[in-house]
């Protein structure tokens, strides 16, 4: 079993998680804000 973290922009996230949950994966997203300008992203622990 292995864990991959993704950072993702907010825009990107619902594409990501549709898909990922479409083929079988467990998802667990956590919202946060990251980087210089402070804009909204979200992380994925699959």
């Amino acid at each position: 079993m292995k864990l991959i973290i993704a950072i993702l922009r907010d825009a990107d996230s619902d594409p990501v998680t549709q898909a990922l949950t479409a083929a079988k994966f467990r998802v667990t997203r956590i919202a946060s804000t990251g980087g210089l300008l402070r804009r909204g992203v979200a992380t994925f622990l699959v």
